[in-house]
């Protein structure tokens, strides 16, 4: 849509006051439309994920693949195993990095925050962080 301000019949004060009002209005836009794209790449979490509460992690993948192939129906060995701290119980809604992904085991590498250690969990055992809430 084009103005055509030299048809109208008005002063080129009025003329001016609408450029002004265009181009404010064009430059409103233009802040909005960058500030929520910065907002939404100030987002970004890709290696971040949060855990799922009740899923186990170990520090290798054989010995979660153990774990997960022979104790989950025998809760008093996974019981045990958690207790002696070869197995971790996750719980919930925790931040945590994602060091690797092994497409083979099907699981993925992770590092607590505010710990050094690494641990494997299942694919499965941790989901995204919404950022809108």
């Amino acid at each position: 849509m084009t103005l055509h301000l030299n048809k109208l019949n008005i002063s080129t004060e009025m003329k001016m006051g609408m450029m002004k009002s265009i181009t404010f209005v064009t430059i409103a836009v233009v802040v909005l439309v960058l500030s929520r794209h910065s907002a939404v790449y100030s987002c970004s979490v890709d290696n971040f994920l949060l855990t799922k509460a009740g899923s186990l992690a170990a520090a290798t993948p054989q010995e979660l693949n153990h774990v997960t192939s022979s104790a989950p129906d025998d809760k008093a060995k996974l019981a045990e195993l958690v207790k002696n701290g070869t197995v971790l119980e996750l719980k919930g809604g925790v931040k945590v990095q994602v060091l690797e992904r092994s497409f083979e085991w099907k699981m993925l590498k992770i590092k607590f925050l505010d710990d050094d250690k690494t641990y494997w969990v299942k694919d499965g055992a941790l989901t995204p962080i919404d950022c809108n809430k």
